[in-house]
């Protein structure tokens, strides 16, 4: 079952990725895609939304409008919940050169058999990132959402998809969970480049 999205839902959206085409926003929410295209359509009217052509992607990239209203929207969200959210983090942190190491040990493997093994290192580190995004939902709901992504890619990459571990172009385990840092960092008004954590 699809859900709704919001002004901000697809501001923030975008702001995650850069440059995003509808279907992948669409994707991302887990929304329609039609119901996507109406909010970007009046984002677009409201001067915080082009669309931009790119000879590697093209899709809608925020104005300075927009960003400046995300970043008002974001700022509103975390009020009283800054303390709550960093102790989050900070378990987010424990795990975080976990999986940027498995994530680059993948790209060096070609044995099937090591293949599944990593797969299975990765199950079992799944199961201490969900326990992290269920905590972080409870302070700001939307980060439920990549506990569920994760599961997602997870899933796909056990039945035999191995883009989804670490393929940029498809919601794969390393996308979401770059993409759930980069939410943390925004929320807790951390600059990655200052915390050394690329």
């Amino acid at each position: 079952m699809s859900t709704e999205a919001t002004a901000f839902d697809v501001l923030h959206a975008v702001r995650l990725r850069g440059v995003a085409p509808t279907e992948a926003i669409a994707g991302t929410l887990d929304a329609a895609p039609e119901q996507v295209q109406a909010v970007i359509d009046g984002l677009q009217n409201d001067g915080e939304l082009i669309h931009r052509e790119g000879r590697r992607v093209s899709g809608y990239v925020l104005t300075k409008e927009g960003k400046g209203r995300h970043a008002d929207e974001v700022v509103a969200q975390v009020a009283g919940l800054h303390e709550a959210l960093s102790h989050v983090y900070e378990q987010f942190l424990t795990i975080n050169g976990r999986i940027k190491e498995m994530c680059s040990d993948w790209q060096g493997i070609e044995d099937d058999v090591k293949r599944w093994d990593a797969i299975d290192a990765l199950e079992t580190f799944d199961s201490t990132a969900q326990v992290i995004f269920k905590r972080a939902g409870e302070v700001i709901p939307r980060f439920s959402r990549y506990g569920r992504a994760l599961s997602a890619a997870l899933e796909l990459l056990a039945d035999g998809d191995h883009r989804y571990f670490t393929s940029p172009l498809v919601e794969s385990y390393h996308t979401v969970w770059f993409e759930a840092h980069e939410d943390f960092l925004m929320c807790l008004g951390i600059d990655r480049a200052d915390e050394g954590s690329f």
